[in-house]
């Protein structure tokens, strides 16, 4: 990747212009998603934030019915080779941090340092390496989707690539987390994220930005349009919910096999896209307030983690794969029986008689106290559903085409819809666009 520097920025801007206006490429009308397929690849950022600089600044215009792109007057001048210090300005204020971050130590000519007003409290040049979600007004918070320990969740919609998104902002987690020092919270934060954006699987919930230097920390996440697992209890056939079990536990067994833990696999971490297919949320997100043993007994972000906890980790432990499979257990029992295995429960199939036999061994086994009996690894509980179970097999339970057990109501609001809330990120009553508490759940709660 090359360097990111304003001489980079500024022919990339230039480069990206004049294709836009080739007409022996795209014909007379050009759509982002298009734009994004061919150009992508040949930036060195990604196309969505040179879209969000461009429009900006009046270089592009998007005709936001048919998402069609149009190159301005004023971006015109720059494919032309003209303008050149209102280009290299308006790069200077937008594109700072991107290369502060990735060339600190360039010349003022070309890395465009920041000034200080740009400059974070205390007058440290922040390092994170995404755009700014609202002053560059790419995210527009929707309605509210629920309030958690540490922020609120809100359906969002992205003016760039005009679809919906999810963003959950933690604007309670300095005041929930007192006891570490907030830049260190920040990095947890960060890394827990991180964690996510980098797996890649149909069955984990994708990363789409983040900003953690603004005051309330902020992560942009694809929609989740089919609510949250714990919408779904108790109405579901035990084959599809065998199928979500070997789906959770696919997603499980490719964090691990790239050093990711969950750490706090429970329902209202497991949602669902449009088609009712799992999408997993909030790795690592349950440790990052953690104390550590200098100063007590762990404590986690978020309500409700310590009824899927392993034994090791309610005696002070850290999670680990067999810690997620475990937590996946007690998922699959409450699916199948409609609630949370005790200590002297019943199998399985004593409970429900539409369980196979065969999946009280495979629960048996996920939840034993001691971790080495237990499976290993979130793809050896995928791979003993499909040798147990009677018709599971590898392609069927991959990918559903159409949910099994749609929502009692769409979650999303459509794109144009109305903003119900106001400037302060509240609910406003007089919104037509209110939240059904009953539609769905969005990444996990804040």
């Amino acid at each position: 990747m090359k360097t990111v520097t304003g001489e980079v920025l500024e022919q990339e801007v230039r480069f990206l212009l004049k294709t836009l206006m080739r007409d022996d490429l795209f014909g007379d009308e050009i759509t982002l998603p298009e734009a994004e397929r061919l150009l992508d690849s040949s930036l060195t950022l990604p196309f969505a934030e040179y879209c969000a600089f461009l429009t900006k600044n009046n270089f592009i215009g998007v005709e936001r019915t048919r998402n069609l792109v149009l190159v301005l007057e004023g971006g015109e001048r720059l494919a032309r080779g003209e303008d050149d210090d209102v280009l290299r300005q308006a790069l200077q204020q937008f594109f700072t941090h991107r290369i502060t971050a990735s060339n600190p130590s360039a010349s003022s000519s070309t890395s465009m340092p920041a000034s200080g007003a740009d400059k974070s409290p205390g007058g440290k040049v922040p390092t994170t390496q995404f755009i700014n979600l609202e002053r560059h007004d790419r995210y527009t918070k929707k309605n509210l989707i629920g309030e958690g320990t540490v922020g609120h969740v809100f359906h969002g919609f992205d003016a760039i690539l005009q679809r919906p998104v999810v963003l959950k902002v933690m604007d309670h987690i300095f005041a929930f987390v007192t006891y570490i020092d907030q830049d260190e919270l920040r990095g947890r934060l960060r890394k827990a994220t991180l964690s996510q954006a980098q797996l890649r699987h149909p069955h984990v919930l994708p990363v789409i930005d983040f900003d953690f230097e603004q005051e309330s920390p902020e992560v942009v996440f694809a929609a989740s349009e089919g609510g949250s697992l714990r919408d779904r209890m108790g109405k579901t056939p035990v084959d599809v919910a065998l199928v979500w079990v070997a789906q959770i536990a696919h997603a499980l067994g490719h964090a691990h096999e790239r050093g990711v833990v969950h750490g706090g696999v429970k329902p209202e971490n497991v949602l669902f896209d449009a088609y009712g297919n799992v999408q997993l949320t909030d790795f690592g997100l349950s440790a990052v307030s953690e104390k550590g043993t200098e100063t007590g007994p762990p404590v986690y972000v978020g309500t409700g983690n310590t009824s899927y906890m392993a034994p090791e980790q309610l005696r002070g432990g850290g999670p680990s794969p067999a810690s997620d499979v475990y937590a996946l257990g007690l998922l699959l029992y409450e699916l199948l029986c409609g609630e949370l295995p005790g200590r002297r429960s019943p199998l399985p199939s004593e409970v429900n008689d539409k369980v196979p036999a065969a999946v009280d061994a495979i629960f048996d086994q996920m939840c034993m106290d001691k971790v080495e009996q237990r499976y290993a690894h979130g793809r050896d509980v995928a791979q003993a559903l499909v040798d147990a179970v009677d018709g599971m097999d590898q392609d069927r339970f991959v990918l559903f085409s159409k949910d099994p057990v749609p929502p009692a109501a769409p979650s999303l609001p459509a794109a144009d819809a109305p903003d119900a809330t106001g400037a302060n990120g509240k609910s406003d009553p007089s919104g037509d666009d209110q939240f059904d508490p009953g539609a769905g759940e969005a990444p996990g709660p804040a």
